[in-house]
């Protein structure tokens, strides 16, 4: 790396590790075709099983063509749930016709209402 500007070092060694990763991406996917569990793919990797499985669990590799691959599962398509704590509905709708005169609850008897 010596003689080249810090930007090609930078391209390089992102070449690099791009290449890295998607020989990990296989080694891991050879290994789950073997029959290796997470804990051990995990451990391999020094995270736990769960994050190992949550990274890689949509890799598929086939050995016929030497193609390792991301293929999650297809959207499912879900029922429509009825929302847990719907707006306040009253149980009758009353009209303001039907509701009487609108009065001034905190006039007191015998006193004109404020303005």
């Amino acid at each position: 790396m010596a003689g080249r500007s810090p930007i090609d070092n930078v391209a390089a060694l992102s070449a690099q590790i791009a290449d890295l990763e998607t020989d990990r991406e296989t080694a891991i996917a050879l290994a789950v075709a073997d029959g290796a569990i997470w804990a051990d793919i995990g451990h391999a990797l020094g995270v736990p099983a769960q994050a190992a499985h949550k990274r890689y669990r949509w890799l598929h590799h086939s050995p016929a063509t030497g193609e390792t691959w991301h293929e999650p599962p297809l959207l499912r398509l879900h029922r429509q749930r009825p929302e847990r704590n719907p707006p306040h509905q009253p149980r009758h709708a009353v009209s303001p016709e039907d509701q009487g005169p609108v009065t001034n609850r905190n006039a007191r008897p015998g006193h004109p209402p404020s303005p």
